[in-house]
């Protein structure tokens, strides 16, 4: 039906963006959205079954029957929850070749504020689509390509988003979503089920989707709107497309949706370009390394190597040839230009190693040079590695596995350079869990050596292996990846015990000064006998700090104690004014709050009986001395403490910055740090818990163990001093290549 009503309607001559142009194409997105929505159709009800079949096996059983409920209502509510799934994705795919400057308002939504269970969502979404795009990106490459063509017949632009990727689906799933029927535990299985979902649906939708894509294509003939525009500057024209982990933002476009668009795009995409975008990066990027390279030869006061006579150029066969002799040899003139303690950079001491080895087969060094792909590969390499080891301050072991595999890489990116712009490249993969093993371990520890060893010997193992094949590089990526999360796992228990510690204390010494304070205000109200003073600093003080401790402040129990506090002194004077009946009233009610005051000090029954004998005893003998008693002892010396605290903490609020210190009291736990050492390096740290007491916030390091525990304002005394560096949250190899692009200056200032 869909490719009767492609044919109908080929004939008729487009608009740009108009109706009779995108007719074809809003019929066939109807079409997708019911092949995406009849194939989870049954979603609510195969994970009503899946978590119906796990009652008995569950641990916490509350929790386990509020999912339960939930998933019975969404499973009743299924056909409307199919509806709404379809409409979303309709939507998605239409808004796709809807008019830039309309784009914004396209949803009819406005600006608002997410609830705690929209961010989850979002966020499980955002884990959900990297996952599952990894799996099935290769599968994609095709449809990015007729997308791709689609988008320019119809004047949309290339760098629009997918409406058909991953990223698409899950959003109309997240749209269509019900959260307020969804328990708060929920979430996590939802996306879960959906994770395990998504790559058999793409399986089967991607048939159906190639042709019908291809036959849109066919039918939509070339309209002037798509033919590139000329661009009047000398160098080729921005296509939006950048590699991964990059941050190469577009040329300025002079209309500024269509810029607002390619800015929104260069965050989004994940996949490989096409060929023609790739080209023109391509020469992008050797215009920047050529500009790079003289400014790199006029710093160093060198000028550039001149070759005189008949040069002999290296062929890639002949660089892979005599990389492959040179790899696994002593890799020292490496390390040490990465260790800084050569005079020469990394990228000098490959290709000098490269002609070395060259000259034992006969070539003559001073007549041979590199062509310009395998001159482009060596520098790029070399910029990515010392980024890799600078910027994460990798010791001198980690700096050793990095120089092994300089030469497997330069060979692989002679080969195939899209190390620089897959995310998924398993080399690229096998660097992050390298750079992650190594940053910050210094092997004091039996895991910490462990891991040292284990990527030691899967570096020895690539260095041994690879030749073509980059399954080496994937099947030592895998087996650091697995070493990893164990070590996250023992690391975050290692946090969650320091932060119960550090929280323990701090209530404990809470409740010290509360209790302490408490008996304070009653000291100087009413004159007390040596008995009920003894009583009130003895049993009653350690019984309101218990109190505050277990039930609370705002409880009954804490209540009770501090009108017993109130009591005893006023029970004490009446006995002294020969008042017996008030006396034996008051102690009466008081009795029940009495026997729990000393049990809060773990006596009981005889114990506790006697305890409470001798209070009465002392309040009965109306002979006893009664007078106000002075101020005892701070616990622990609480009062030098929180001199030198106070003191502290006014000198911090006194240097820091007003507005950081507000912007440090929005960080979250995870947020990522880097902490200078004494030795100047710096090391990874992680904020992982913030005291709800005195907001507080501890940063740990690689291990676990703690480094930090600052407020805010000495926080941002330390990040002023340059001891401390807030970092964003991305791989070590995003991290490393845009700094190279910076380096390199691929921006748009410098492209134009």
């Amino acid at each position: 039906m869909i490719g009767k009503s492609l044919e109908e309607l080929s004939s008729a001559q487009p608009e740009v963006i108009g109706v009779p142009a995108t007719l074809p194409y809003q019929q066939a997105s109807r079409q997708m959205a019911d092949w995406v929505t009849h194939e989870l159709a049954d979603f609510w009800t195969t994970l009503k079954r899946r978590w119906q079949a796990q009652d008995e096996a569950a641990t916490a059983y509350s929790t386990h029957q509020a999912e339960l409920e939930s998933l019975e209502i969404l499973g009743l509510a299924e056909e409307d929850w199919q509806r709404h799934l379809r409409a979303a994705l309709e939507d998605k795919a239409l808004a796709w070749c809807t008019p830039r400057q309309t784009r914004a308002n396209y949803s009819g939504e406005g600006l608002s504020l997410m609830s705690e269970a929209e961010l989850s969502a979002q966020l499980h979404g955002q884990k959900t689509t990297d996952t599952v795009h990894k799996q099935i990106e290769r599968r994609l490459l095709v449809i990015e390509g007729q997308m791709a063509a689609l988008a320019g017949q119809l004047g949309v632009g290339q760098n629009a988003e997918n409406p058909w990727g991953v990223a698409a689906v899950v959003d109309a799933f997240i749209r269509a979503l019900p959260l307020n029927d969804c328990s708060p535990t929920l979430l996590p299985i939802i996306f879960e089920e959906l994770e395990a979902r998504l790559p058999p649906l793409f399986e089967a939708l991607l048939p159906r989707l190639e042709p019908l894509l291809k036959n849109l294509v066919a039918s939509l003939p070339v309209t002037s709107a798509a033919a590139p525009a000329v661009s009047t500057h000398a160098h080729p024209q921005q296509d939006g497309w950048v590699p991964d982990g990059g941050l190469v933002e577009p040329v300025a476009a002079e209309n500024a949706d269509m810029r607002f668009a390619a800015e929104a795009d260069v965050a989004s995409r994940r996949t490989a370009a096409p060929i023609g975008s790739e080209a023109g990066y391509r020469q992008r990027l050797r215009e920047c390394l050529a500009h790079w390279r003289h400014r790199h030869q006029h710093q160093a006061h060198r000028p550039p190597q001149s070759i005189t006579g008949n040069a002999k150029v290296f062929q890639t066969s002949e660089v892979l040839a005599v990389a492959s002799m040179l790899q696994g040899e002593d890799p020292a003139p490496f390390v040490s230009a990465l260790a800084a303690e050569a005079a020469t950079a990394l990228q000098c001491a490959i290709r000098e190693q490269l002609l070395q080895a060259a000259a034992q087969l006969g070539f003559d060094p001073a007549k041979t040079r590199f062509a310009q792909d395998e001159d482009d590969a060596i520098d790029l390499v070399a910029m990515l590695f010392e980024h890799l080891v600078h910027d994460h301050g990798l010791p001198y072991r980690g700096m050793q596995m990095f120089a092994k595999l300089v030469l497997p890489c330069v060979k692989m990116v002679v080969m195939d350079d899209s190390l620089f712009t897959s995310q998924s490249h398993p080399a690229r993969r096998l660097l992050d869990a390298l750079t992650e093993a190594c940053e910050g371990n210094d092997g004091r520890d039996a895991f910490g050596r462990e891991l040292l060893e284990r990527a030691e010997h899967w570096v020895d193992e690539v260095v041994a292996r690879f030749q073509k094949d980059q399954a080496i590089f994937e099947t030592a990526a895998q087996e650091m990846r697995g070493l990893l999360k164990q070590q996250r796992q023992r690391m975050e228990i290692a946090e969650k015990r320091l932060a119960e510690s550090l929280y323990g204390r701090e209530r404990l010494r809470f409740a010290q000064d509360v209790a302490y304070q408490a008996l304070l205000e009653r000291i100087g109200r009413q004159p007390m006998s040596d008995g009920v003073w003894a009583f009130m600093q003895g049993y009653w003080r350690n019984g309101v700090m218990q109190m505050w401790l277990r039930h609370g402040a705002e409880s009954q129990h804490y209540r009770n104690l501090l009108a017993l506090g109130d009591a005893l002194p006023k029970l004490d004077a009446a006995s002294a004014a020969l008042r017996t009946a008030e006396l034996a009233q008051g102690f009466t009610e008081q009795l029940p709050v009495l026997r729990e005051c000393v049990a809060q000090s773990g006596v009981f029954e005889e114990a506790a009986d006697e305890a409470i004998a001798r209070l009465l005893h002392a309040m009965v003998n109306v002979d006893a001395e009664r007078y106000v008693r002075t101020p005892p002892t701070a616990p622990e010396d609480h009062e030098a403490s929180a001199a030198a605290d106070d003191g502290q903490a006014a000198m911090f609020a006194a240097e820091a910055d007003p507005t950081l210190v507000l912007r440090l009291r929005k960080l979250k736990p995870g947020q990522r740090f880097r902490l200078r050492q004494s030795d100047g390096r710096k090391s990874p740290g992680k904020l992982v818990w913030i005291s709800p007491l005195t907001s507080r916030l501890l940063i740990v390091n690689h291990y676990g163990t703690q480094r930090l525990l600052v407020s805010a304002e000495e926080l941002a005394c330390k990040i002023k001093a340059g001891d401390v560096t807030l970092c964003a949250e991305e791989a070590p190899m995003d991290q490393a290549i845009r700094n190279l692009w910076e380096e390199l200056e691929l921006r748009p200032a410098t492209v134009a």
